[in-house]
Formats: C-alpha cells, structure tokens, sequence
C-alpha cells in the first residue's frame, strides 16, 4: 500500500500589460463565484460530518495510481482495495494490485499489522489506540503516503477546513449511474475534486488527486461503490492469524523519516 481548486486555464503573455490595463483596478471575485465557492465548500462540509458521524462502514475503491519514471514517463498501476472500518479502533483494509498481488492491513485497536500473502512476510507493531491514531501514526510519524485516509478519520472536517484554500463547485454530474456534486479544491500541497452522491447520503463516488508538488505532477484516481453504513462485522476479523511459514518482520523508520521492513534480529 502506498499511501484526499478552482479550475482555469492561465495564459501568460510575454510583454507586460498596456498602460490602459496597468490603470485598472485588480478584478475581485463576482458574488456569484463567492456563493458558488461557499456552496461547494458546504456540500464538501456535509459529506465529512457525515462520513465523521458513522460508527461503522465498509467501502470498495477502484482505484489506479501514477508512478512517475526517472525519463518522466508515468506508469498507470491499478487495485481494488476493499476497507472496513469500525469506530473507534477498528479497520481492516485488503488490497488486491492488478498483477494478482495481495496486500492486507488489519488493525484491532491494539497491533497494527501488514501482511503480503505471496511473499509470506508479515509486519507487526502494538501501538495501542484509535483508528484516528493509528491513522496519523502512519501518515505523520512513518511518513507514508495513504490517499483518501481523511475518508476514515472523525476529525476529516476539521482537516478540510485548515487545509482547503480553494473550493468551487463544477458541475452536476453522474458517477455509475448515480447523480453526484463534482466539486475542485485545492490544498498547499495538493489539488482534489471530488463527486458526491446527492440526496441522504451524501459519499463520495469519485476521488482524483493531483500531487502538484511532485516531480510529474503524478495523480491517484478512485471510484468508490457498495457503501455499507450498517455491515455485518465480525471482531475477530481485525485480529490477524498468520498462516504457517509466515516470516516476522519488524518495522524501521530510517534517518530520512520514510518508512521501511527489516528481517526481525538481524
């Protein structure tokens, strides 16, 4: 696992402005865009209060992601990752990368562990807490890149508001058959739009971000379907059980703060 703008288009001349426009006043924003940002930024706020409120959910995400290569090429690479997620210290996320490959991360409010069934090879760090901790201990302190993990956070709305800058609402729009609010903001580091279902249940179906502090600019892309408020979750399953010929490894954070597994005693 790898590790949530207003849209133009700028044109920029090469001479400076005529002195006719050197006189004119800087254009502000018309109220009409100013209400259309403060909507946008409402309907942004009422998907994360409702995502935040939920005790419990699970969520499929098709997704695919750029890797950017040192000639500047990107490279698509595909998954299906399905999460369950049990408040308030409970989640399980099972990934399943287009070439067959299987990861899984299960956390059960007391071990955090990662899992690659091919390989065999198993990480395991107690680090007792919530969803929330665990999820700002991968994020901040291991320093991972894990797309949509304000999606599973209870503060997601208070993170929206301190980091979204910019906001505006697109258009409307339909997303497997379901209408949606498409909606562009845009962060310090990174820009998003996002589709949210209309009506009662307002969750995002759609997901595109665009790291533009990135060297290529690189993007993860993300439709998300069979959102369930109410599944039927059995406890046991966050607890993972190794398989027979499993190899233990212990988690290392290096010098440069990025995150890493070394074979446990050597």
């Amino acid at each position: 696992m790898r590790f949530l703008t207003v849209l133009a288009v700028c044109i920029v001349t090469a001479s400076g402005p005529s002195p006719a426009a050197a006189q004119q006043s800087p254009s502000l924003p018309s109220n009409s865009a100013a209400t259309e940002s403060v909507k946008a930024k409402a309907l942004l706020m009422r998907m994360a209060d409702y995502l935040a409120k939920a005790q419990s959910f699970s969520v499929t995400m098709d997704a695919s992601f750029d890797v950017v290569q040192p000639s500047g090429q990107k490279i698509e690479f595909d998954e299906t990752r399905k999460l369950t997620l049990s408040r308030p210290d409970k989640l399980r996320i099972d990934d399943v990368e287009a070439d067959g490959d299987e990861h899984q991360l299960r956390f059960d409010g007391q071990d955090l562990v990662l899992f690659s069934p091919k390989e065999k090879v198993l990480g395991k760090l107690t680090r007792p807490g919530s969803v929330d901790e665990i999820i700002y201990y991968i994020v901040s302190e291991m320093q991972t890149r894990l797309p949509l993990s304000l999606l599973l956070v209870t503060s997601i709305a208070e993170e929206l508001q301190k980091r979204v800058s910019e906001i505006s609402l697109v258009e409307h729009a339909t997303v497997d058959g379901k209408p949606t609010d498409h909606l562009a903001a845009r962060t310090e580091d990174l820009d998003f739009q996002v589709w949210i279902a209309t009506g009662d249940v307002p969750v995002p179906l759609r997901v595109v971000i665009t790291y533009k502090k990135d060297a290529g600019q690189p993007q993860f892309r993300a439709t998300l379907s069979e959102w369930n408020f109410n599944p039927k979750i059995d406890p046991a399953s966050f607890t993972f059980v190794p398989p027979a010929g499993t190899e233990r490894v212990a988690f290392m954070v290096p010098a440069t703060g990025k995150p890493g597994l070394t074979s446990e005693g050597k």
